[in-house]
């Protein structure tokens, strides 16, 4: 008689069909009077200029893609006013990111208004997305703390991450230039996924690949003291700090592990 034993076949998976299933996927959404009123993709900062994307969100665009993403999706929201967008403005573009389009990490960078706020949420409540929160690049931490505390009982903060610093990398003959933390972010996600193979990994620290380690940068546009740092961790808001000469990000995993889930 033949002896009992564990035959294990092992064979690929099958592609799920429909809904795409990457989370490393960026969706970048702004406020101008030119650009795309339908999501498009983006491979190049090139890519956004030529879809008329106005030049500082294409050049966010391309610092995406210098941080890790793949590509960015990029829809212009139609704004009466593009300086005081109102939350149903913001809606209307979110809500042409439908399901079809799968997870991923959506933001409207730079931008820290109670009504771009507030729709963010509303869309990771209603697509299962995570939403990435920028506050000013000179917020201070009370302010920070205070807008966290404000937003963290409303439905989809879950899946929802404030980030306060902007970080600071280096441009043409010297100059420097602040990064809204939003855009990085995203694109540390997207180079985590990619590293790790799965979303069920924090983006930040160094975990032995620099995970959170942000590329080009030398500083940060605000930087907080140990106390302050005490106080948004309480607040649960997601920070960067600069660590032995790197800057890098931290606290980015509780948000984003529960929010790379199929959309819909």
């Amino acid at each position: 008689m033949a002896r009992p034993q564990i035959v294990v076949n092992v064979a690929a998976a099958l592609q799920r069909r429909g809904t795409p299933t990457d989370t490393g996927v960026a969706f970048l959404v702004y406020a101008g009077a030119t650009g795309p009123s339908d999501p498009i993709q983006c491979y190049s900062k090139a890519d956004a200029l030529a879809a008329a994307v106005p030049e500082t969100q294409a050049t966010w665009v391309g610092d995406c893609l210098n941080q890790g993403a793949p590509s960015v999706w990029v829809l212009r929201a139609a704004a009466a006013d593009a300086s005081a967008v109102t939350e149903a403005e913001w809606t209307t573009a979110l809500s042409k990111i439908g399901a079809g389009f799968g997870p991923g990490q959506v933001f409207i960078p730079g931008v820290s208004t109670a009504a771009a706020h507030a729709a963010l949420l509303d869309h990771a409540d209603l697509f299962t997305r995570c939403v990435l929160l920028d506050v000013a690049g000179d917020a201070t931490a009370t302010a920070i703390a205070t807008t966290a505390a404000g937003l963290a009982a409303a439905p989809g903060s879950e899946r929802a991450t404030i980030l306060a610093g902007w970080p600071t990398v280096t441009g043409p003959a010297g100059t420097t230039r602040d990064i809204p933390g939003s855009v990085v972010t995203a694109g540390l996600v997207a180079r985590g996924d990619a590293a790790a193979g799965h979303a069920n990994n924090a983006p930040a620290g160094s975990q032995g690949r620099g995970a959170g380690f942000v590329a080009g940068a030398v500083a940060i546009s605000t930087a907080f003291t140990d106390a302050e740092h005490d106080t948004l961790h309480d607040a649960g808001v997601s920070v960067f700090r600069t660590i032995n000469n790197v800057v890098q990000a931290l606290r980015l995993g509780v948000a984003l592990r529960r929010a790379h889930l199929p959309a819909g």
